[in-house]
Formats: C-alpha cells, sequence, structure tokens
C-alpha cells in the first residue's frame, strides 16, 4: 500500500466512525483497526485526532470544490451547469455522508476552531464559485440581472442539498432537472 493509499484508508475509516459515533467517542485506536494500519501510522499522516478530524474536512472541502470548479469552468451551456453542479452536490452527499454529518456535529462546530475557520473559508469558496456561475447565467440572460446572488446560491445550493438529504432516504421524487427549472423561473422573471 503507498502513502498515499494508507492516508486515504485512514481517512475513509475515520468518517465512517465519525459517521455513527461523536467526536470524543472515536479512538485513534479504533481509526488504525478499520484502516487496516497500526496507530503509530496514523502519526505519519496526522498530528493528533483533531488534525485527522482537520484533515478530513479539508479532503472533503477541496472535492467538492474541485467538482463544482470543473463545470463551472466548462463550456456547458449554464443551465446544464447548474444540473451538473445539483448532480455533483447530490453524488458527493451520497458518498461522503460521514463528512456532512461531521460538519454538522457540536464538535466540529464549537470544539476545533481550525476546523470552524476552514469551514468558513471553504464555505466563502463554494460561494465565490456558485455566485460566478450565476453571474454567467446573468450574463447570458438566462437569470435577471437585479438577482441578489447571495440570496440565489444560497436558494440554488439549499434546495441541491435538501434534495440529496430526501433522496438518501427514499423520501424525494424531484428531479434535479426539476429543481434547475423551479429555480431558473423564479430568477428568470422579474417579480
Amino acid at each position: 500500500m503507498t502513502a498515499s493509499d494508507k492516508r486515504q484508508a485512514i481517512l475513509q475509516a475515520a468518517e465512517q466512525l465519525f459517521q455513527s459515533k461523536r467526536f470524543d467517542e472515536v479512538t485513534l485506536d479504533e481509526v488504525a483497526a478499520s484502516a487496516s494500519v497500526g496507530k503509530g501510522t496514523i502519526y505519519l499522516y496526522f498530528r493528533d485526532k483533531e488534525d485527522l478530524f482537520h484533515q478530513l474536512a479539508e479532503d472533503g472541502f477541496r472535492e467538492i470544490e474541485e467538482g463544482l470548479e470543473k463545470i463551472a469552468a466548462s463550456s456547458l451551456p449554464v443551465k446544464d451547469k447548474l444540473v451538473g453542479v445539483g448532480r455533483e452536490l447530490g453524488d458527493v452527499f451520497s458518498r461522503r455522508q460521514g463528512f456532512f454529518k461531521m460538519l454538522h456535529s457540536r464538535e466540529f462546530q464549537s470544539k476545533n476552531p481550525v476546523a470552524n475557520k476552514a469551514f468558513r473559508k471553504h464555505t466563502k469558496g463554494l460561494g465565490r464559485i456558485m455566485q460566478g456561475l450565476l453571474e454567467q447565467g446573468v450574463r447570458a440572460g438566462l437569470l435577471r440581472p437585479d438577482l441578489d446572488l447571495d440570496v440565489a446560491e444560497c436558494l440554488f445550493i439549499g434546495s441541491m442539498i435538501s434534495r440529496a438529504r430526501r433522496t438518501r432516504h427514499g423520501e424525494c421524487e424531484i428531479s434535479i432537472e426539476g429543481l434547475v427549472e423551479l429555480f431558473l423561473a423564479g430568477a428568470g422573471k422579474a417579480v
């Protein structure tokens, strides 16, 4: 197993454990056992459990940002980019349930100021990507020019994440395309 593979195995094991247990309930011994590595191997990649927690968050955000940046920079029409963003968010939410649960945990929000600061930084980064995409929609005439980009971004991302959550529980029949159409109908017409 390469160094990169070991690091990834540790992160995946930690994410699975954080999905089913609170931060203070997870031990590095459990992470090591779940990743099939020695506990000392964890310290080759992470200073401590808090650093592991932080790096797990960083990796999750990086994955989301890279996916959205790729979509936003593509030559697709804006409507197709919005559908792509919805799919990407749904896919990441489905694959990385432990990551999202961890982000909403009390431990992440209150006991880990470094990770919390990174969360705010990445949230702003995701906002910039989405607002850039929405600005493309304004320039293309798809979205109205007086659109409040902060509100539109929050509405769009929130609806896609809500759809992903509900889909995971079998409670949602709404398609991503349907949500994009609804978003465009509201954001494309004067109120």
